[in-house]
């Protein structure tokens, strides 16, 4: 899983839900047991790629309102699988798992969703019920579709659908799917006045477990452990992590930062000065928890 800077991440997230159309496939695993958990996700670089299964590129055309697949690399041969009723669009996110791919129908006057199913080897779509503001989905697990979607008002929230119990409920709200670790599902909480935080949930039935943090503005979860840092003035940072399993914190020390670059199991690296070319560029060893001087060629972004 990549690194997020969070506020980036949170720019770049407003900017592809106002413009994105197209969404291609990502290959992601959801965890040790779902396989075959592929990741319909937009293209927020603008920069084309192509992702295949079982000799397939899978793809959603939010401006056309529908899902296609193509046989051929050109993309001229065309399988038209589901359009959008008249009046709705497809939400901007979606899954396909299993032979299904699961997606939303969003509803144009009232921005209420419903989420469907379409069987690719019947060829059948299935209403699976009412979706609300859940516009796009992050992972199916154990039965269970998290996703997101946004209230009336721009809030964001992030939802548990349970496909046998066919019943959709809100885990969190002003917050956005995170990643799966383990046994839980990391998703990260904005508060009221802007601040960015971490709060895991119990991945079987989306109930919520601890809150991490409620300020941190750069982090990475590597196995078990949540490593992070947290800003307490202007470019000064305290840097943490939490083992999940032991339910520790760590505190390890105070840095001063302009940018963050890698973290590893190690060491966190950043560097700290007026503009590039007059940097000062350091690794944060996490096990003698002091900062080394290094080079620019051995900084890890």
């Amino acid at each position: 899983m990549k690194k997020r800077n969070i506020i980036r991440g949170f720019l770049v997230l407003v900017m592809v839900v106002m413009t994105g159309f197209f969404i291609n496939l990502e290959i992601t695993k959801a965890d040790e047991k779902n396989t075959e958990n592929y990741h319909l996700i937009p293209w927020d670089d603008g920069q084309s790629g192509t992702y295949w299964m079982d000799g397939y590129l899978y793809w959603i055309d939010m401006k056309k309102k529908k899902i296609s697949r193509y046989s051929d690399e050109e993309m001229t041969k065309e399988e038209v699988l589901v359009e959008a009723d008249k009046g709705t669009c497809i939400g901007e996110c979606g899954l396909l798992y299993d032979d299904i791919i699961y997606y939303v129908l969003i509803d144009n006057k009232t921005h209420a969703g419903n989420l469907y199913s379409y069987n690719l080897k019947s060829r059948e779509s299935n209403k699976l019920g009412a979706a609300r503001e859940l516009q796009r989905l992050e992972v199916l697990v154990d039965g269970k579709i998290y996703g997101c979607g946004y209230t009336k008002t721009g809030n964001p929230e992030v939802f548990l659908y349970d496909l046998k119990g066919k019943k959709l409920k809100q885990i969190c709200k002003n917050g956005y799917f995170g990643q799966i670790v383990g046994k839980y599902i990391a998703i990260q909480t904005i508060s009221s006045s802007g601040k960015s935080g971490m709060t895991l949930y119990r991945k079987s039935d989306g109930q919520k477990i601890k809150t991490i943090t409620s300020n941190c503005s750069y982090y990475e979860f590597i196995d078990n452990t949540f490593y992070y840092v947290e800003p307490i003035a202007e470019f000064k940072y305290k840097i943490k992590s939490y083992n999940i399993e032991k339910k520790k914190t760590i505190t390890y020390g105070t840095i001063k930062a302009n940018e963050f670059g890698a973290i590893t199991s190690k060491y966190l690296y950043y560097s700290n000065g007026p503009m590039i070319g007059e940097c000062k560029y350091y690794k944060y060893s996490f096990a003698k928890k002091k900062s080394i001087r290094i080079t620019e060629e051995a900084f890890q972004y």
